[in-house]
């Protein structure tokens, strides 16, 4: 026991006699855990949280370009008012609903003492721009199927068929897959959700989405 060796009363003045010189190295250390922190934390969310990444523009060329399979997939168009977009705990709470993502020149200091989520999580370099994202975070401990995958697990998590307002369809487009999709849309349950194509336009390489029945 420490009483065996000095007081209560000594040992208090003995650490607060060292306080500046502990604050000092741990200062000193500061700068090289600040280099591993980002990595450190990337990894650590990796492991336990889910981004569901979405775009507030349909008609962007380069999103349908990287996401679509070159224009031949389709994209699901959300009701981000639906409650299951806000499911939030707190205020304060990171997850589970959607937020805008924040375009930056440089990328975010962080800072041991002053790190937040938003700073980890929701911003990117101004070169994404184009992609208009709004991204929600959730526990990947709250997937409701894991499928095991290397080098990474995929996730699968439930949504509400309500928040689905539309489907639009690539420009490219098999028949099939519009066959397939018109004959799960015909079910009662997927009635209130709306048919869309994506139409290229050759002269100024636009894209407008159109009823698929117009």
């Amino acid at each position: 026991m420490i009483n065996a060796f000095i007081s209560k009363d000594d040992f208090i003045k003995l650490a607060l006699s060292q306080e500046e010189s502990v604050k000092s190295e741990v200062i000193g250390l500061q700068p090289h855990i600040v280099k591993l922190l980002p990595g450190l934390l990337q990894k650590t969310a990796n492991s336990l949280l889910g981004a569901l990444s979405l775009s507030e523009v349909p008609n962007q060329e380069l999103i349908w370009s990287h996401y679509a399979e070159e224009h031949k997939g389709y994209a699901i168009g959300f009701d981000s008012l639906h409650p299951f977009f806000n499911q939030k705990k707190s205020d304060s709470d990171d997850l589970r609903h959607l937020r805008r993502i924040e375009y930056r020149d440089a990328p975010p200091v962080i800072n041991l003492m002053n790190t937040n989520g938003s700073e980890l999580f929701f911003v990117k370099s101004s070169k994404w721009t184009y992609e208009a994202e709004w991204r929600m975070l959730l526990p990947l401990s709250d997937a409701t199927k894991v499928i095991d995958k290397e080098p990474y697990a995929i996730h699968l998590f439930n949504f509400p068929v309500k928040a689905i307002k539309s489907i639009i369809l690539g420009a490219r487009s098999s028949n099939d897959t519009k066959s397939i999709i018109r004959s799960l849309l015909s079910q009662r349950d997927y009635s209130h959700i709306e048919l869309c194509k994506a139409q290229l336009d050759s002269a100024s390489y636009g894209i407008s989405i159109n009823n698929e029945e117009d």
